[in-house]
Formats: C-alpha cells, sequence, structure tokens
C-alpha cells in the first residue's frame, strides 16, 4: 500500500511538472561564432570566440486578473587562443497584476557569472522593480509610480520613478518619467545621488516596420570629484519585416559624460546591424555587426572597435 501511495504522488508530480515545461513555454539551444577587433591607437587586439546559449521561458495566465513569467538564460564561450572559457547566467521572474483601475507589475533577477565574463571575474547582481500604474482608459495619459534597485560587490543602487505613458494612437506610445537614485558604496560607507530624466518613444509604420527612440540625462552628486557631473545617452532601434523570413534591424547608440570637476567630456557612437533568416519552423540563423568609436571628445584617432557574430539557434 505504501508503495502504491508513492506511484501516485510520483506520478502526479510528473504530471504538474510535465504541465509546468510544456504546455505554457519555450525555448532554445544555438552555437555561435563572435569575433573581435580593438584599436585604440596604441594596442591593437584580435579576439575569436565560439560558444552555445540557450534559453527556457515559462508563463502562464493567473485567471484573468494577470500573468507571471519565469526565464532562464545561459551562455559559455570559449576562447581558443588563451584557451578561456567565459559563462554568463541570467533568471528572471515578472508577474502582472490587473486591477479596476491600475496595473501592479513585481519583477526579479539575477545576473552572475561562475568562472568570469569577457574579462571580468566572477560575479552576482541581483536586481528587483515593482511598479504600478493608474490606468485612466484608452487614449488617456496614465501615470505610473516605480521603485527598482540592484546590487553587486559591495554597491548596492536603489531609485523611486514617477512618470507616465501615453497611446494617443495605436501606431505610436511614449513613456516619460523622472528618477531619484542613491548608488550606496559599503566599502567606503560613501551614497552617491543621481538624478534621472528617461523617455521612450515607439512606433509602427505600414505593419512591416517598428521603431524605438529612447533618451535619458543624469546627474550624479558625488563625493569623489572624479564621478560627479551629467551624463546621457540617445538609442534608436529599427526593425524591418518585409516577409515572415527575413528581418533586419539597426541600433545606434550615442552616449555622453561630462565631470564638472575636471570640465572633461567623454564621448562614444555605437551603430548594430542585425540580419535574422528563418531557415525552417524551428531553424533561425542571425548575422549581428556592431562598430563602436569611443573618445569622441579628444583628437583624432579614435580607439575603434569592431564585433561581428554569427549564430544559428533552434527553438522548440
Amino acid at each position: 500500500m505504501r508503495h502504491s501511495n508513492k506511484f501516485y504522488i510520483l506520478l502526479v508530480v510528473f504530471l504538474i511538472l510535465n504541465q509546468l515545461i510544456w504546455a505554457d513555454s519555450s525555448a532554445f539551444i544555438g552555437a555561435f561564432g563572435n569575433y573581435q577587433y580593438s584599436d585604440d591607437t596604441s594596442v591593437v587586439t584580435h579576439t575569436k570566440n565560439v560558444g552555445i546559449h540557450g534559453n527556457f521561458d515559462f508563463r502562464t495566465l493567473i485567471k484573468e486578473n494577470g500573468f507571471v513569467r519565469a526565464s532562464l538564460y545561459g551562455k559559455v564561450l570559449y576562447d581558443p587562443t588563451a584557451i578561456m572559457f567565459n559563462d554568463l547566467i541570467a533568471a528572471d521572474f515578472d508577474g502582472v497584476w490587473y486591477g479596476n483601475n491600475g496595473e501592479l507589475s513585481i519583477s526579479a533577477g539575477s545576473e552572475f557569472s561562475l568562472g568570469g565574463y569577457m574579462g571580468s571575474l566572477p560575479y552576482w547582481k541581483p536586481v528587483w522593480e515593482a511598479s504600478y500604474q493608474i490606468q485612466r482608459g484608452y487614449r488617456a495619459i496614465n501615470p505610473y509610480f516605480t521603485y527598482l534597485g540592484s546590487a553587486e560587490g559591495q554597491q548596492l543602487f536603489n531609485e523611486l520613478r514617477i512618470g507616465f505613458s501615453h497611446v494617443p494612437i495605436i501606431e505610436f506610445s511614449y513613456f516619460a518619467a523622472a528618477g531619484i537614485g542613491f548608488d550606496s558604496d559599503f566599502s567606503t560607507s560613501e551614497t552617491d545621488t543621481v538624478a534621472n530624466l528617461l523617455m521612450t518613444m515607439n512606433g509602427l509604420s505600414g505593419y512591416l516596420l517598428n521603431w524605438t527612440v529612447q533618451g535619458s540625462a543624469s546627474y550624479r552628486w558625488s563625493s569623489d570629484a572624479n564621478e560627479e557631473g551629467f551624463s546621457g545617452y540617445v538609442s534608436a532601434q529599427c526593425t524591418v519585416s518585409p516577409n515572415n523570413v527575413f528581418q533586419i534591424q539597426i541600433s545606434p547608440l550615442y552616449y555622453w559624460e561630462y565631470n564638472t570637476s575636471t570640465h572633461m567630456w567623454d564621448r562614444y557612437l555605437k551603430a548594430t546591424l542585425r540580419a535574422d533568416v528563418v531557415v525552417t519552423e524551428h531553424v533561425y540563423s542571425y548575422l549581428k555587426t556592431s562598430v563602436t568609436i569611443e573618445g569622441l571628445a579628444d583628437a583624432s584617432p579614435y580607439p575603434l572597435g569592431i564585433e561581428a557574430t554569427a549564430g544559428i539557434d533552434i527553438g522548440f
């Protein structure tokens, strides 16, 4: 009788796990090759890596009141020249609950590396966020409030934001927010204050072209004169999907910093081009190339970086 009970318990557990893993889930695994070129005007380096990566994503509805999603992503890189492995693992959980007058979303995640990643030492970086948006109806301005945080080593960052979203037409939406953050370093017992302004615009043109433009401006108050000053970025992303087989994406980024103590500027420009091709229903190939130009505030020649990645993924 005891063995029979164990059998039924194992059967129930198997059925539950089977439902969780396959009913509302997706996954992919893939292999890729990566090449990096760096020219800092004094030393030229070439780096070649091969790697594998994979992702598992689970999502389910909470009746009619919302949904939850969990995902796990892993990547392993191997540099045959240096005979070195790099790894990256990211786990995320998201939950959204809908009410009569608002929407509550909570997320928590963690990024870590066991052996180091792209020159960094092993690390662990948890992140978390909670947001509540007041729903005032379609085409209305909907305010929201957000708390977010992250930690890494002896650093702890917390930020409070207040903003709004607006969808005047179905093909266009935008978001804006202002925030105040606190960046604490427990090794020095010092805390910097950071003020942020952020804006995002999204658009759809002809159901074939999606675009996004983002911008941010920040000011950091710090007891370290080398850290205090302004910073910001403007980025864009344009995705063209002429058919269900081919897709191309262009992503430029401009970043700047200004130190109020030294009156020094630091700027860099990065542009990424990515092309995706559907080989079969479950097989996808892609090619991604990025060009980065640093030190735009200095006299030429400018440090140049080029990165190219080609890979193939199999979806389940």
